[in-house]
């Protein structure tokens, strides 16, 4: 052969074919002086290992979070996941499988061999021929890493064609430099122009090259691929795409069914409440049957008014509640009985804290409104023009504007919320902040109506070290508690006179406390009492008891 030639394994006449499978196979023939070849045990190995890592993150992938009431659904993004291992572990199997039928389509091992006079690339069934007459170029170089010897490349340039040869050990790679040296100068010298193997033993391939292809296979024959065992990555791309949502959507239903198995057996609203959110499957009966009950059983445990009314105000149709009902009205029950053994010696606050309890219970919302009439700025700016001829003393009205006492009615309403529950258990009531007593309109809620005037005494204040002077102030209350029953409701009246002296801390840290500062003490004291005079008013308490 003069030139590279491209031919089918099947168009080399038989004789030709049997004398290169004798060589490459059986070792018979024309001596092969190199051979690279794909190793099946070093692809199985490496095949092996890229399932078990793919393998092994799918598993990972599809056991993370399992379960887990917060994160224990996947949402629709690992999908792409699921097809990437997929992907993996078939490309890695198909590819081993598609390799050995490969493998046993064909009468030789695929590989690149390099005989006396000639390469033949046979890693495909289309053959390369590549005589050593057209040989152009040849290069033999010992490679080094480090400073340490690694192998030998072996790289031949053809005329139309190239092949190169990984060479392990030196000196094999110099016997086998001697050994193409040789054949260099013999082939060159001495091929036959039609018939190299039969004429000078050197080219296994003895043919003309004018053969074609036979419908009639004769062994060796090289048969056809089949689709499996030329696109084994194609048909693992096209399965894995086809198994990753049935995957992921198996892997999700199974992680459901324990995530509500699990919420199940911890039988707490939050748990029932994380498997709502994370948008589990049975969501819908969870939130009208397993949710509204375990709200219910945790009201009950310990016993609390407030929850079992947020219970009936959010789950008014669930099947629980009769239940709560009966036993919110014991609730209420108990707690009249709670207020009759610490109540005070007055029959008109009784009776009227056990008519409030039972509209309460009734009612199901155990809201009191507070609500405050202050004094109006007339009033008191009339007071500080005829404190103002008095010489340096700090007026009244800028102190007691709607938005200043706001803040001041707000705290008292929690001091007198804490008044009641300090003898009322399980919160039975709760008191709120209403519109002041200005705004008129029907009341339809139970109500502690707080009138208050503020008015100067004869008691003059001065800060030590100065001659800033704070008029003393009285604060009457008139106290109206009413329930819309048809009822009397519950009055009382008192005033509270200013202390002889009080501390007043100022949060600045250099100069006298403010105007506003002084008379907010004085007023806060005032509010103090008013809650301890209810106290007196219901309950059998004394100072320093009872109380919270």
């Amino acid at each position: 052969m003069s030139n590279v030639q491209t031919v089918h394994f099947n168009a080399i006449p038989r004789p030709a074919r049997e004398a290169f499978v004798r060589a490459v196979e059986q070792g018979q023939g024309p001596q092969v002086l190199h051979r690279q070849v794909i190793s099946s045990r070093g692809s199985a190995i490496w095949r092996g290992f890229l399932v078990l890592i793919a393998g092994g993150a799918l598993g990972v992938l599809a056991i993370a979070d399992l379960g887990s009431l917060y994160n224990g659904l996947q949402d629709q993004g690992f999908i792409a996941a699921y097809a990437a291992c997929l992907f993996l572990v078939l490309a890695a199997i198909f590819g081993h499988i598609g390799a050995s039928k490969r493998r046993a389509a064909l009468p030789y091992t695929p590989g690149l061999y390099l005989f006396p006079g000639v390469v033949v690339d046979a890693r495909k069934p289309t053959f390369k021929i590549m005589p050593m007459s057209s040989l152009k170029d040849f290069k033999g170089v010992h490679q080094h890493y480090n400073g340490v010897y690694s192998f030998t490349l072996l790289s031949f340039t053809f005329e139309g064609g190239k092949a190169s040869f990984n060479v392990r050990g030196k000196d094999k790679a110099n016997r086998l430099l001697v050994s193409i040296d040789h054949a260099r100068a013999t082939g060159a010298a001495s091929s036959p122009a039609g018939n190299p193997f039969a004429g000078h033993g050197i080219d296994p391939l003895a043919m003309d090259g004018s053969a074609q292809l036979s419908g009639q296979p004769e062994e060796p024959w090289a048969h056809p691929f089949s689709f499996f065992a030329k696109r084994p990555k194609t048909i693992a791309l096209l399965l894995a795409i086809a198994l990753a949502y049935p995957a992921w959507m198996v892997r999700n239903s199974l992680s459901d069914s324990a995530m509500l198995a699990k919420a199940r057996e911890v039988g707490r609203s939050s748990s029932f409440e994380a498997y709502i959110w994370a948008g589990g499957r049975e969501a819908e009966s969870v939130s009208q049957n397993d949710l509204p009950a375990a709200v219910l059983a945790e009201a009950q445990n310990p016993p609390s008014a407030s929850a079992l009314r947020e219970y009936l105000a959010t789950y008014p149709e669930h099947s629980g509640v009769p239940e709560a009902r009966a036993r919110l009205q014991e609730l209420y029950e108990e707690g009249a009985a709670t207020f009759r053994a610490s109540a005070a010696n007055n029959p008109d606050a009784v009776a009227f804290i056990e008519r409030l309890l039972t509209w309460l219970g009734q009612d199901e919302q155990g809201v009191v409104a507070v609500r405050f009439g202050p004094p109006t700025q007339a009033y008191l700016q009339a007071i500080d023009a005829r404190l103002a001829g008095m010489g340096n003393v700090a007026p009244i009205a800028p102190h007691f504007t709607t938005s200043a006492v706001s803040e001041r009615e707000t705290l008292i309403a929690q001091h007198l919320e804490e008044a009641f529950d300090s003898i009322l258990p399980n919160d039975l009531l709760t008191l709120e902040v209403g519109a002041p007593l200005s705004e008129t309109g029907g009341t339809e809620r139970p109500e502690i109506r707080v009138h208050y005037e503020v008015g100067d005494s004869s008691v003059n204040y001065t800060l030590t070290g100065s001659t800033r002077q704070f008029v003393g102030i009285v604060i009457t209350f008139d106290v109206e508690m009413f329930i819309p029953d048809g009822g009397a409701p519950l009055q009382f009246r008192f005033a509270v006179e200013p202390p002889d002296h009080f501390t007043v801390y100022e949060t600045q840290s250099y100069g006298d406390p403010t105007d506003g500062t002084v008379y907010t003490v004085m007023a806060n004291r005032a509010f103090d009492s008013l809650s301890t005079r209810l106290q007196y008013t219901f309950f059998a308490l004394r100072v320093g008891a009872g109380g919270k």
